[in-house]
């Protein structure tokens, strides 16, 4: 996966995510286009040969189905912006039943980590979550008991809900 960073215009973002498909085994390229640019996201979508993911900063259902729609085939809801974990297992909903992935963007907080584990602890086809590595005393150090690795594995913890990262082991 490479995420582009919605740098692009439509035709260098056609060009350079072809490439890339072209170059190298990507599982999906995220967010080549800004948000609002949807018919650049439909165009580009229908002459790149890989998936292409897109949804980050996305609040409503109707954006997400709009997104779907212009064929975009990984939605990343933000639990935080995305009206929470009931909006968010409803557009994981939509999207399989389309043939398309849901994987959460956390990047933020620990609080949104845990939120987004157990949403796709809960979903049918979750076979991704994002996991930031980097330093962060707001996601590292905001709650107890984040979540741990196994390599690329995220364990899912076996305590009830979120209050396992609000408590001391």
């Amino acid at each position: 996966m490479i995420d582009a960073g919605r740098v692009w215009d439509t035709a260098e973002g056609i060009e350079r995510c072809q490439d890339l498909f072209d170059r190298y085994p990507l599982t999906w390229l995220e967010e080549p286009l800004h948000e609002e640019n949807l018919d650049g996201y439909q165009r580009l979508v229908a002459a790149v040969s890989g998936a292409i993911a897109a949804g980050e900063t996305e609040a409503t259902i109707g954006s997400f189905e709009e997104l779907l729609r212009r064929g975009v085939k990984v939605l990343q809801p933000d639990v935080g912006r995305a009206g929470g974990l009931e909006v968010c297992r409803e557009v994981s909903q939509r999207a399989a039943r389309l043939g398309a992935r849901c994987v959460p963007h956390c990047f933020g907080t620990g609080v949104n980590l845990a939120a987004s584990l157990q949403w796709m602890a809960s979903a049918e086809e979750a076979p991704f979550i994002e996991f930031p590595l980097s330093a962060s005393d707001l996601r590292n150090k905001l709650v107890m008991n984040l979540p741990e690795r196994s390599g690329c594995w995220v364990i899912i913890p076996e305590e009830p809900g979120w209050a396992c990262l609000l408590t001391r082991r």
